[in-house]
């Protein structure tokens, strides 16, 4: 694995069903190299950011929701100044 890493980090889904609307708890993470401990491969994550993002009317599957952070995350990324190639990046829930 190359370093730095951008990561970001689905940490909480909330269907809200009175006003029909899916929000969403992202983190954004670097990640970088923090050796090798006892042969295993060790990181270091930095919380570069975290911010609900929010869906009105709409009731999103996990699928959804993971195509759609994917999609913001460079705008995200750029605006807290993280500067990553694409190949180096990844997201999960």
């Amino acid at each position: 694995m190359t370093f730095p890493l951008l990561e970001l980090k689905i940490a909480q889904i909330r269907h809200e069903t009175a006003e029909p609307r899916t929000s969403v708890l992202v983190r954004l993470y670097r990640v970088d190299d923090g050796g090798i401990v006892n042969g295993v491969q060790q990181y270091q994550r930095t919380l570069r950011a975290s911010r609900w993002m929010k869906e009105r009317g709409v009731l999103a599957t996990n699928a959804q929701i993971l195509k759609a952070a994917r999609l913001r995350l460079q705008a995200l990324a750029d605006e807290f100044g993280v500067t990553l190639p694409p190949d180096r990046v990844r997201c999960s829930l």
